[in-house]
């Protein structure tokens, strides 16, 4: 028997070996860090008609299923752009891909590239659709949109750069249940645990930490013997049913279900599951 691992000098762990355990993690192509304007893979104004990207980390998912660590370890500076004179602005999408069909040199510096890949131009432009980009890059070749980028007719610079980064996608996974303890402001940390359990024996405060965009999870809200407690919810969570927060239920030992899902840094759909259970 042999237990495998991951170390400089080491030959036995090959691709596939690496690659089963990223796609038994990943499913979905992202960027690991987009919260912030110099987070990995950002994109910003270059010199004239071009684009600088920052180092990061990345995961990308092939159509086969198959996920595949990106590392970029320097900013990439001044990706030129097409120049437009057309008589329209034009979108062009900054993507990131594996070239699958390359064959890897020694550190497989040559298999991931960033391109530039341009939409039609309009009046009212779009960005170029995923058969566009798959032409650009190759039928099958996995990829993120990192950023879009608006070019008016005859413009020399860059006019609008959208962020478009996303997370990966991570595989669903068993909850995992946590019971808290009580305290006047209580924070769930939902980087472990993805459903957590409170006794009210008190009115908290109540707040978030290490929340992955995208990821549901999940807060029951129990009132000890007394009841009748009541909670501050964390902030920027829109609410269902008209957008008011809702009533706990406050009889003795009885308990709230809410699920909660992070749309963008800082903001939450909040969704009411079961009440006075």
């Amino acid at each position: 028997m042999s237990i495998y691992t991951i170390r400089t000098g080491a030959t036995a762990m090959v691709e596939s070996a690496f690659l089963s355990l990223a796609t038994k993690l990943i499913r979905g192509s992202g960027v690991m860090d987009i919260y912030s304007a110099s987070g990995d893979f950002s994109v910003s104004a270059g010199s004239g008609l071009a684009v600088n990207i920052a180092a990061g980390t990345a995961f990308l998912t092939a159509t086969s299923g198959s996920t595949y660590p990106v590392i970029m370890d320097a900013t990439q500076s001044n990706l030129a752009i097409t120049s437009n004179s057309s008589g329209n602005p034009r979108i062009s999408s900054i993507v990131l891909y594996a070239n699958l069909a390359t064959s890897a040199n020694t550190a497989a510096t040559n298999v991931c590239s960033i391109v530039s890949v341009d939409g039609t131009p309009a009046g009212s432009p779009t960005a170029p659709s995923s058969a566009t980009i798959q032409s650009a890059i190759g039928a099958s070749n996995p990829y993120t949109i990192l950023a879009n980028v608006t070019v008016n007719s005859g413009s020399s610079v860059p006019n609008t750069i959208t962020d478009t980064r996303t997370t990966p996608l991570l595989r669903p996974t068993v909850p995992n249940v946590l019971t808290d303890t009580y305290a006047s402001t209580t924070t769930f940390d939902v980087s472990t645990y993805n459903v957590h359990n409170l006794v009210l024996t008190g009115s908290p405060t109540l707040a978030v930490s290490n929340v992955t965009l995208n990821q549901p999870f999940f807060i029951r809200l129990i009132q000890d013997g007394s009841g009748n407690h009541t909670v501050t919810w964390f902030t920027t969570i829109k609410w269902g049913n008209g957008g008011s927060a809702p009533v706990l239920s406050t009889g003795g030992n009885k308990s709230d279900l809410f699920c909660f899902i992070m749309t963008s840094a800082g903001n939450y759909e909040g969704h009411v599951v079961d009440q006075a259970i």
